[in-house]
């Protein structure tokens, strides 16, 4: 908590020399700024305030992509997922918009394992799907039916 304190205290004594820098690099050196100097300074100082946020905080729960697939209608067809953690991630709960009312059922097609079948519910227009658990450094994609 200190430390990022006296982290935010220095970004805020460099607030001048920060709106500096976005007229444009010949801008801050017109006025005098030296660019090199105060960029590794910068780079230093936020590298350091992201390894004090993870140290505490921890790492990012869930790192992944999410890649909708939509049909020719305008139809949400399938969204792919992609866990790139070093352990199994679950459940995820997604919650699809423009997605066919004739959707009855949702196949997870994920790597290295057997196609599952899983529950869909309608709320408000939006199906919810819950995919049970996603396997570490895996993906896989959510097939509509």
């Amino acid at each position: 908590g200190i430390s990022m304190a006296i982290g935010l205290l220095f970004f805020l004594t460099q607030l001048r020399t920060l709106n500096t820098l976005l007229l444009g690099d010949e801008a801050a050196l017109t006025l005098g700024v030296n660019l090199a100097k105060r960029r590794m300074v910068y780079m230093i100082m936020t590298s350091l305030l992201s390894a004090i946020a993870v140290c505490t905080c921890g790492i990012v729960g869930f790192v992944g992509l999410m890649i909708p697939h939509v049909t020719d209608e305008w139809q949400l067809k399938n969204v792919a997922l992609l866990n790139v953690r070093i352990d199994s991630q679950g459940p995820v709960r997604l919650r699809l918009r423009g997605v066919s009312a004739d959707v009855t059922k949702a196949v997870w097609h994920e790597l290295r394992r057997e196609p599952r079948e899983l529950p869909v519910s309608f709320d408000n227009g939006c199906v919810r799907v819950v995919i049970p658990e996603i396997g570490a450094w895996n993906g896989g994609y959510l097939e509509l039916c």
